[in-house]
């Protein structure tokens, strides 16, 4: 699949399955494609954390094939905790976030909810 940016945006808007068959395709190329864009990524809640006492807020997304597949792990910061406890896992949530690479999932940092 393709992931270009939208013309007006810059944003590339995918679902976690887009994702994970481009990265299936070639790994390598998806990362320099995607290093320093901003996502707009839709797929299921598999996993909320959120802790404050430790500073960590993320969220894992997982798509129709998951978890078999990469998830995306989206870190956001500590202002978005109150959103991101009224989430259910299960749920379809849209994130944006900035990729920042790979390594057991695909990495989205700066996060916050799409709506």
């Amino acid at each position: 699949p393709e992931l270009v940016p939208e013309p007006t945006s810059g944003i590339i808007v995918a679902t976690v399955d887009q994702l994970n068959s481009s990265f299936n395709a070639d790994k390598t190329s998806t990362n320099s494609r995607l290093r320093g864009k901003i996502l707009q990524v839709t797929g299921v809640a598999y996993k909320i954390f959120v802790k404050d006492h430790l500073d960590i807020q993320y969220i894992l997304l997982t798509g129709a094939q998951a978890p078999a597949n990469l998830s995306i792990r989206c870190t956001f910061n500590k202002d978005h905790a109150s959103e991101l406890t009224r989430l259910n896992t299960g749920e379809t949530v849209t994130v944006q976030g900035k990729y920042d690479g790979y390594e057991r999932n695909i990495i989205l940092k700066d996060c916050a909810l799409a709506r």
